[in-house]
């Protein structure tokens, strides 16, 4: 007699494992490694229409014997998958500095497991960018002039010639100056070659050179290194040998008692002026404040005038300053005084004191 009753426990537990058991083996659209995203590292040279890479996800793609299919999400995005395969190919140049192309791709890519009812799969795509020597250093503000003293020492600043490197930080951006051979240029050289100071290397004589130009290099860290070449043209003054000079080494400016910010101060023995006494030159000075104490007045950089600013209102005790005339076309040649500020009435005798 056949037994047509429920089906036994055990049988029912049997096929539910062999059903499990296939679910598990069925590894389509899962990644090889394990792991839930795909990552890629790409030169930001690699020409367009290269592989960048193969993806790692089980499966086969092809469009006519395969098990799975493979297709991106976004649109018109910059990679594409090939037809048929699992490679993940270039469409448009990428670049590290973002000037022809992203410098990194995020895409998803949908994976569906053939003749099943399966939901998809979404794996999610990088694709980094990495930097290659592919910019030279740039000089700002290139080419370059400078007028400079027959007398200035020995390291004298000259001026600053910077250059930038666009590329990413590191070897490729890192920039080193020189000044390459040739005519008069043993007289000028960078401080050091990472910095973009240049300075006097050797005495100028105006009598023998008055005027010479002489290349200077931008080049970086890169193998092979890049480099972008400028000049320098430097003209040499004649014989400021001369600083200038005050009409007083010492002033004194009495605060009235109804003064406010603004208000023009008096100075004794007369106003503040000094003049190059280089009388050939006679460069113009600009004025200005050394020291402690600037807050409490406004000086007049052309002008030499001092105003009370809101501070020297609430001053009570006599204060100095020391003032600074400076040769507008050379910076080593300044001449200092000082200035000293006092109340009406009694402050003046609490100064003496």
């Amino acid at each position: 007699m056949t037994y047509t009753g429920p089906t036994p426990i055990p049988a029912l537990a049997a096929i539910a494992l062999s059903i499990r058991s296939r679910a598990i083996q069925d590894s389509r659209c899962y990644l090889m490694n394990g792991g839930a995203v795909e990552s890629f590292f790409i030169s930001e040279d690699t020409p367009v229409g290269s592989i960048i890479g193969t993806l790692s996800v089980n499966g086969d793609p092809n469009e006519l014997s395969g098990d799975i299919s493979l297709r991106i999400q976004e649109k018109k995005p910059p990679v594409a998958l090939a037809p048929g395969t699992k490679n993940l190919t270039l469409l448009r140049p990428l670049d590290r500095e973002e000037r022809l192309g992203p410098s990194s791709v995020y895409v998803n890519v949908r994976c569906d497991r053939r003749h099943t009812a399966d939901p998809s799969f979404v794996i999610p795509v990088s694709v980094r960018v990495l930097d290659v020597n592919d910019n030279a250093p740039a000089w700002l503000g290139a080419p370059y002039r400078a007028r400079v003293s027959e007398l200035a020492p020995l390291g004298a600043r000259v001026l600053a010639a910077p250059a930038s490197d666009p590329d990413q930080a590191g070897p490729h951006a890192a920039v080193r100056y020189s000044v390459l051979p040739g005519p008069a240029s043993e007289y000028v050289g960078f401080l050091s070659e990472l910095d973009s100071t240049i300075v006097v290397k050797r005495p100028l004589d105006y009598e023998t050179l008055r005027n010479f130009t002489v290349r200077l290099r931008a080049q970086d860290g890169g193998s092979p290194p890049q480099y972008n070449d400028t000049t320098l043209s430097v003209q040499v003054l004649d014989a400021d040998d001369q600083n200038p000079r005050f009409t007083a080494e010492h002033y004194t400016a009495t605060v009235p008692d109804d003064a406010h910010d603004g208000t023009i101060l008096e100075t004794l023995p007369g106003p503040i002026s000094a003049a190059d006494q280089d009388l050939g030159i006679n460069a113009p000075v600009y004025y200005s404040i050394s020291g402690e104490g600037a807050e409490l007045v406004r000086l007049d950089r052309d002008s030499g005038a001092l105003a009370a600013a809101p501070r020297l209102l609430r001053l009570r005790a006599p204060a100095t300053l020391v003032l600074k005339a400076t040769q507008v076309d050379n910076p080593d040649r300044y001449a200092l005084a000082t200035v000293t500020l006092r109340r009406a009435g009694g402050a003046r005798g609490a100064g003496d004191g």
